[in-house]
């Protein structure tokens, strides 16, 4: 087998794992947010407990995003470096939009269609803007139950496009050495990444520091 046939088949091999890991983590970042709302609901608290509803939310549209993500990899399209929930659901192809919209009307039957439009325009940046909820900027009070029912709609449509995966144990166990040593590699290679951009990002503050305009 000649260099470029080896490479293209490494290629291969990295891209059906970079969507079955995206699958895989959408499912995760939802499963998160489910168990997240159900100790929300749990709590004692008459509005319930305020610790678990932001990171709830936050999962929730994580696995959203993720999960649009998965589908639209899994069809070959692309979607550059878009997080938008509302743009990427354009991008899907038609009858992911369809299944996701038919999803959420039959579990938010009290949302019509151009209110069912306008709560996901509503929540179509909710990761960024309740992740960073502590810095300025718009925080949207959207309903938790729509973004709940969002994030299964997007789930159950990547699973009905036949789009799913789950981990397996690897056909032949490595030692315990092995592990070891593949966690060490790990490790130094993310401090060099992480150090070369601290790195940067230090010596570029010092400069500016040292000449202010």
């Amino acid at each position: 087998m000649n260099q470029r046939k080896v490479f293209g088949l490494q290629d291969t091999i990295n891209n059906v794992r970079s969507k079955n890991w995206m699958i895989y983590q959408a499912k995760a970042f939802y499963n998160a947010a489910i168990n997240l709302e159900l100790i929300d609901r749990s709590s004692d608290h008459e509005s319930g407990n305020f610790l678990f509803q932001i990171p709830a939310a936050v999962n929730a549209a994580f696995s959203i995003e993720i999960a649009l993500k998965a589908i639209l990899t899994c069809e070959g399209m692309a979607y550059k470096r878009e997080h938008n929930l509302f743009v990427l659901y354009t991008l899907l192809p038609e009858n992911a939009q369809y299944l996701i919209f038919k999803w959420v009307k039959e579990k938010t039957p009290e949302y019509d269609n151009d209110a069912i439009v306008k709560e996901f325009i509503l929540i179509s940046d909710t990761f960024k803007q309740w992740r960073y909820s502590f810095e300025n900027g718009i925080k949207p009070a959207f309903d938790m139950r729509f973004l709940m029912s969002f994030a299964t709609a997007a789930i159950a449509t990547m699973f009905e496009l036949g789009y799913n995966v789950d981990i397996s144990p690897a056909e032949k166990e490595k030692s315990d050495e092995e592990i070891l040593q593949m966690l060490k590699e790990n490790r130094r290679e993310a401090v060099d990444v992480n150090f070369d951009y601290i790195q940067r990002k230090c010596v570029g503050q010092t400069r500016s520091a040292q000449n202010p305009q």
